[in-house]
C-alpha cells in the first residue's frame, strides 16, 4: 500500500502535508485502510469499525470490509440529516415516514438533494487472512466492491495516473513482492502529477504476519532507484526519437 501525506480537512478543501501523519491506517495487524477525501469524515468511521472488529475478534477481510461499509453508511446518513433535512426539522426516518404528507414541491426538492448528497470519501481496504490477500473499495453512498481479481486500485485525484501505471506494467495478483513494490512506488510517483497529491510517500507491506512500514532510509532507496529508471527512460526516448527522424517515409511529409 502506498499513500501520500496530503490531508484534506473540509469543503472547500484545505490541504496540507505533515511528516508525522500517515494515511495508511491500521484496522487490524494484517489489514489497513487508505482514504481519499475528508480526513474528518473517515476518523469516526475508523473508530467505530475498529471497536466492533476488536470486540468480535474478526480477522476475515471481507467481514472487516462489510463492517467499514456499514459504518460509512451510518455516518453518511447522519451527515445527510445535518446538511439536508435538519433545515426543515426532519430526520432521515422522519422524512420517509412523513414524505407523503409534505408539500409535493418540498418533498421533491428534499429527495433530489438527498440523491445528490455525496459524502466525498473513498476508502481502500487491503489485508490478508487465511484465504490470502484481499482488496476492497468503499465509496458513496456506502457501496463496496471486491478487487481481488485484478489486485490493484487507487483513489483520489491521482487515481487515473496510478491505475494507468499498474495497467501499463501488467500488474497482476500473483506478481512477486519486489516487482509489485516497484510498480506500486512508480504509481505513487506518477500520481504526483495530479493536483492535490503530496510529494511525501508512505509504503506499507502487509503479510499474514502483520504489516511493516518502510522507514525513511528504505523510501529513499526506492526514490533513488526510481530516479535511475526515469533517467534510463529519458535516454531511451531520445534514442527512439532519433530513429524516428530517420524513417524514410517521413520525408514525404516534410
Amino acid at each position: 500500500m502506498a499513500t501520500d501525506r496530503m490531508i484534506t480537512v473540509r469543503q472547500p478543501n484545505i490541504e496540507y502535508e505533515q511528516k508525522g501523519i500517515t494515511k495508511a491506517l491500521e484496522i487490524s495487524p494484517s489489514c489497513l485502510a487508505a482514504t481519499a477525501g475528508s480526513a474528518l469524515a473517515f476518523s469516526p468511521i475508523l473508530r467505530d469499525a475498529v471497536l466492533e472488529i476488536n470486540k468480535k475478534s474478526i480477522n476475515d477481510i471481507s467481514q472487516i470490509a462489510e463492517i467499514v461499509r456499514k459504518c460509512y453508511s451510518g455516518h453518511r446518513s447522519k451527515k445527510l440529516e445535518e446538511n439536508v433535512l435538519s433545515s426543515v426539522g426532519l430526520s432521515l426516518q422522519g422524512f420517509y415516514q412523513t414524505n407523503q404528507a409534505l408539500q409535493p414541491q418540498l418533498a421533491a426538492t428534499l429527495f433530489q438533494a438527498m440523491q445528490r448528497f455525496n459524502y466525498q470519501l473513498w476508502i481502500l481496504i487491503a489485508g490478508t487472512d487465511e484465504h490470502g490477500g484481499h482488496l476492497w473499495h468503499i465509496e458513496n453512498p456506502g457501496k463496496k466492491e471486491c478487487l481481488d481479481n485484478i489486485g490493484f486500485h487507487a483513489v483520489g485525484s491521482g487515481q487515473h495516473h496510478a491505475i494507468s501505471t499498474f495497467i501499463a506494467n501488467e500488474f497482476e495478483p500473483t506478481i512477486d513482492l519486489s516487482h509489485g513494490l516497484a510498480i506500486t512506488f512508480e504509481a505513487k510517483k506518477r500520481s504526483e502529477k495530479a493536483t492535490g497529491v503530496g510529494k511525501l510517500t508512505d509504503i506499507v507491506i502487509i503479510s499474514e504476519n502483520g504489516h511493516k512500514r518502510l522507514n525513511e532510509k528504505e523510501i529513499s532507496q526506492l526514490e533513488t532507484l526510481y530516479a535511475e529508471r526515469v533517467d534510463i527512460e529519458k535516454k531511451a526516448i531520445k534514442t527512439i526519437d532519433k530513429k524516428l527522424e530517420e524513417l524514410d517515409f517521413l520525408s514525404n511529409y516534410q
